[in-house]
């Protein structure tokens, strides 16, 4: 009888635990680095459009590079010279 008090003790607190997890549009943050109220909505929509601050669309190849940049900042860019984009 001791057993299962213990067990049913055991359940209730990790059912307590990960009940009182904080979640926000889906996702665990009760391993966030960022306070759940500074996380903000936002990013990019749900379509894959990139857009800048006025709403301009960026092109998939521009987005892209600003996504390899971040991850390999000494990326040399080279350019043809000519007058073509």
């Amino acid at each position: 009888m001791l057993i299962i008090k213990k067990l049913l003790l055991s359940v209730l607190l990790v059912s307590s635990v990960v009940a009182s997890a904080e979640t926000k549009n889906g996702f665990d943050l009760s391993q966030s680095l960022i306070p759940a109220n500074q996380i903000l909505q936002g990013g990019p929509n749900r379509d894959g459009v990139i857009k800048d601050a006025s709403g301009k669309v960026i092109e998939l190849v521009n987005g892209f590079w600003f996504a390899w940049y971040a991850f390999h900042p000494d990326t040399a860019v080279f350019t043809s010279g000519g007058s073509g984009g």
